[in-house]
This record gives C-alpha cells, sequence and structure tokens, in this order.
C-alpha cells in the first residue's frame, strides 16, 4: 500500500470538509504587495500571502446568510517596483484597467494589501469605468495628510480627491479620536466626505446607515476599503499604527451587511495588515473573514 499524500499541515482525513480552495473559482483576486510608502511600521508586503492562507483554508458554512459555494481566481500579484511609487502605480493601474474591462457587471475584485496608497491606483483605474463611485472607507485616519517631503500612506484619499472629487462619493467610517491632525477636519469638509467618529457608532448606526444609502442612490457601485487599523489593537494587532479604542469587528459586519444589501459592489480591498507584528496570525485571520463576510453577504443578499 502507497502511504504517501499530498504535504498538508492538516491531519484530520475528511473527504466532506470542502474549503474555500475547494470551490469553483468565481471571484476575482489580486494581491499588491506595496508598502513602501508606509512611514511606520512596515510589513505590509508580507500581507497578500500571509490573508491568502488564512482565507483559503477558511470553509462557507456561515449563520443567516446564504452559503455561497466560490471561490476566489487567484490572478497573483502585481509586480511592484520596489522603492518606485510612480512605476508600482502605473502597474496597478494597468493591471486594473485589463481586470475591470474583463469583469464589468459581473463580480466584484477583491484586493489584497499592502499600505492604504494602493487603492488610490484602484480607483484611478475603476473611474475610467464608472461616472459615480461610492467609496465606503473603515479606518482610524482621514488619509488626507499634505506632506511637504517622504512617502506616507495617508496622503492617498487627498492625492485621489484633489483632482478627481467629482468622480467620488465618501464615506469615513471608524475615525478614531486622538489619532488624526485637527486641519484634516476641513480638508474632509471641503471635500465633502461624510466622516463618522469611532464613538458616534458605538450606540446607533443609523445615522451611518442613512448615509449609506444615500451613497447607493446616487452613484453607480460601491467600493469597500477596509484598513484593518480601524479594528481595536485587541482583535488587531499586526497593523501598521494599531488603534487602541478602535471598533470592534462585528460592529464592521453589521454596518457591511447594510452597504451590500441591495448595491452594487465594485470592488472590496483590505490593507495595513503587517504579518512581522502579528500574533499568531490574528490579523490576517480576521482579515480573511471580513473579506469572506463582504463578499458573501454581498452574493448572499443578490441571490437570496
Amino acid at each position: 500500500m502507497n502511504y504517501l499524500e499530498e504535504p498538508s499541515n492538516s491531519f484530520i482525513r475528511d473527504e466532506k470538509d470542502k474549503k474555500i480552495k475547494d470551490f469553483e473559482k468565481s471571484i476575482p483576486l489580486i494581491g499588491i504587495p506595496w508598502d513602501w510608502s508606509t512611514a511606520g511600521k512596515p510589513g505590509a508586503r508580507f500581507a497578500p500571502q500571509s490573508i491568502r492562507n488564512e482565507l483559503y483554508s477558511l470553509r462557507t458554512d456561515v449563520y443567516e446568510l446564504n452559503e455561497i459555494k466560490f471561490g476566489f481566481n487567484d490572478l497573483g500579484n502585481v509586480r511592484i517596483s520596489p522603492g518606485d511609487l510612480n512605476e508600482t502605480s502605473r502597474r496597478i493601474i494597468s493591471v486594473c484597467d485589463d481586470v475591470f474591462k474583463k469583469i464589468k457587471e459581473k463580480n466584484p475584485v477583491i484586493f489584497l494589501g499592502g499600505d492604504h496608497s494602493i487603492t488610490k491606483s484602484i480607483l484611478l483605474s475603476l473611474s475610467k469605468f464608472y461616472n459615480k463611485i461610492g467609496l465606503i472607507i473603515f479606518d482610524a485616519h482621514y488619509d488626507l495628510r499634505e506632506v511637504k517631503e517622504g512617502l506616507t500612506s495617508g496622503s492617498w484619499l487627498n492625492e485621489l480627491l484633489k483632482d478627481n472629487k467629482e468622480k467620488f462619493n465618501v464615506i469615513e467610517i471608524g475615525i478614531s479620536n486622538y489619532s488624526n491632525p485637527s486641519y484634516m477636519k476641513e480638508i474632509a469638509k471641503k471635500y465633502g466626505i461624510k466622516v463618522f467618529y469611532r464613538d458616534q457608532i458605538i450606540d446607533d448606526l443609523k445615522d451611518v446607515f442613512y448615509e449609506i444609502n444615500k451613497v447607493k442612490e446616487n452613484t453607480d457601485g460601491i467600493y469597500i476599503s477596509i484598513d484593518m487599523d480601524h479594528l481595536d489593537q485587541s482583535f488587531a494587532p499586526g497593523v501598521n499604527s494599531p488603534t487602541a479604542l478602535g471598533m470592534y469587528p462585528h460592529e464592521t459586519i453589521k454596518i457591511i451587511n447594510e452597504i451590500t444589501r441591495n448595491s452594487k459592489i465594485l470592488g472590496i480591498d483590505t490593507t495595513e495588515v503587517s504579518p512581522p507584528y502579528d500574533i499568531n496570525n490574528n490579523t490576517s485571520r480576521l482579515a480573511a473573514k471580513l473579506l469572506l463576510y463582504s463578499i458573501n453577504s454581498y452574493l448572499g443578499n443578490k441571490n437570496g
């Protein structure tokens, strides 16, 4: 008898135990291992593979949602140019142009960052295909910095909206007290960004839901950007800028369920996971589950 088998970390031999990696590959997924814009803790370049490992080990059973037996059409990683932001941005846009062109009106595209600056390049591509995009960001920070020197992932939203304000309707959720320069409030007002501080959503989500549904009504579709540092550092320790008194994952899930209800989701990204600073892969695993909740909630609502 042949007692050899494929290498695996599992010693449970259950042929009916299907994981995400075993299902039909239908959801486009792209990794973007860029973190040279990080001014704090580098390491997000390692996140795409770390999140993939967790994502593909998960299963499809979920409470009170239609079970979507899907897999991910993993297109690989964008070949970034280490240290060269302009060339890397050009490559991200080129890859996204090709993908959005092919899958328009079909499933949303999933992006695994990378620091949060990758979202700017993705959206510059996406904006070529739609007149108005609803951009809903989970983040502890405004990302509206105005820097004189150096690179920072904390300026990407300001850079995007400077020349493309009319293309986006933006909501930021989870902004943290004592974590942002105060001048950014005025920049947010200038761009018409609806901002919800972490403390505003502790007791009641109705104002958040109201703004989300206004965005859904007045745009061609929604892009969701999940910066993992919007979550409390006890849940997401492995990020560039850990957040004390941040959001809880189930608050995020409730909001995601509202975003995906009766909407058109164009894309979803997760950013700022830094595996070298993580504990037992907690943050990568949580990022993977939030992505699954997002896409499962969307497809479950759409097909239910």
